[in-house]
């Protein structure tokens, strides 16, 4: 799935973000909850935490995964990606 208008429309609606930490050039001119992102995602899809750590286990920790998506943790650029990749989650620039 690519963020398309009506996909960046109901993010922009849905997802919480940080407005003190604006950069000038993030989506929405703010830093994206990723974590959020997911979850919502998984929500929609009607899949589990469960379903996700499984199916990036082999280049992300299932415990990794857990403590991500609980808040306890960060998560490195390429393993955000495995996991937005599993998601069918996609990043396209604008413009």
């Amino acid at each position: 799935m690519v963020l398309d208008a009506e996909i960046t429309a109901r993010l922009a609606s849905e997802i919480p973000h940080s407005p003190g930490l604006y950069d000038g050039g993030s989506l929405f001119g703010v830093i994206m909850d990723f974590r959020q992102i997911i979850l919502n995602e998984l929500a929609r899809q009607g899949k589990s935490r469960y379903w996700l750590a499984e199916a990036c286990a082999d280049q992300v920790s299932r415990r990794t995964t857990y403590g991500y998506l609980a808040g306890e943790n960060r998560i490195t650029d390429d393993k955000l990606a495995v996991l937005l990749d599993a998601m069918g989650l996609y990043l396209k620039q604008q413009g």
